[in-house]
């Protein structure tokens, strides 16, 4: 199997759902050396998306206000959750 055909497969194989170890397998089946099999699979795997710079000041907003919350801090929690929604609204998110 020829390498474009081979990543062909492997994206073929990732939209059916199926795992690294199946797709590898699969390959090393079709006469493709184990070791193209996980470079041609790495090449092919979606990576994880970073998270964005929005998400994570929201992120971060909403941890603080669930440690205001948990300590019981009514004046942390307003301010926090001012500054979340406004956030919030900066960002296009409501």
């Amino acid at each position: 199997m020829e390498r474009e055909d081979a990543l062909t497969f492997i994206q073929e194989r990732l939209d059916d759902g199926c795992i690294r170890s199946e797709v590898i397998a699969e390959l090393v089946e079709q006469n493709v050396s184990r070791s193209s099999a996980y470079r041609y699979f790495n090449q092919m795997a979606r990576k994880p998306a970073e998270p964005s710079h929005t998400d994570l000041i929201l992120d971060t907003l909403r941890d603080q206000l669930l440690q205001a919350q948990a300590v019981d801090d009514s004046e942390a929690i307003l301010k926090i959750t001012n500054a979340y929604a406004s956030a919030l609204a900066k960002f296009k998110r409501v």
